[in-house]
């Protein structure tokens, strides 16, 4: 699932200055679970916007914002109503498929952290950066990307010690992981194709999150 996080809410009252009508839009699947939108954080949200002066003229829930056939068919729902911006409550991909369905000026709420395993409820972790290139065919199933504090692309990076992260001391080093599920497999060989090292990777990872 793809996990977002609240934009702090002066800088969504910066961006929605010179506006008055604002409908609403949000995904009742990713970031419904997340916290990020849902019925009732839509209420709140509507609610605080009346409270700075502003018009909600439209509050609606989609089943999947990044579905554009869905969103094409709710977004006819504001074909009636005048507004001035849609404010979306989604990740980047319904922000994006939004745009395509109105010439009105979108505008979301929620900033796009990474695409997540769910631990439990309100619970996350990053699992995937969705780098287009993916090793877990040749890693047994674990993404040194990710799992990896430095994003490794090719093995260990020397400072690990007794299968320990040196970034992390409580996390066991990803390569490391790696290695033995290969040898316990008889798949060693696969560790001998070198990657490419993926730029701008230098957050802690995996990054977990409670909502």
């Amino acid at each position: 699932m793809i996990v977002t996080r609240f934009k702090d809410k002066d800088k969504v009252l910066e961006t929605l200055r010179g506006f008055k009508k604002i409908a609403i839009l949000g995904c009742n699947i990713c970031s419904a679970e997340c916290g990020t939108s849902g019925k009732e954080v839509l209420e709140d949200y509507s609610n605080f916007l009346r409270e700075k002066g502003f018009d909600v003229v439209a509050n609606i829930l989609i089943e999947g914002m990044c579905n554009t056939l869905l969103v094409k068919k709710d977004i006819k729902k504001l074909k009636d109503i005048d507004y001035d911006i849609i404010l979306v409550f989604s990740c980047g991909a319904g922000t994006q498929v939004t745009c395509l369905y109105t010439k009105k000026p979108v505008f979301t709420s929620l900033d796009t952290v990474y695409l997540a395993q769910r631990q439990r409820v309100g619970q996350f972790e990053e699992s995937c950066i969705m780098c287009g290139d993916c090793v877990l065919n040749k890693t047994m199933g674990i993404c040194p990307r990710t799992q990896c504090s430095k994003g490794i692309a090719n093995g260990p990076c020397g400072g690990s010690l007794n299968g320990k992260c040196e970034v992390d001391e409580n996390k066991d080093c990803a390569w490391i992981k790696i290695y033995e599920k290969l040898e316990k497999n008889e798949s060693i060989r696969n560790i001998e194709k070198s990657y490419k090292p993926l730029k701008n990777i230098n957050e802690l990872k995996p990054r977990k999150d409670k909502v």
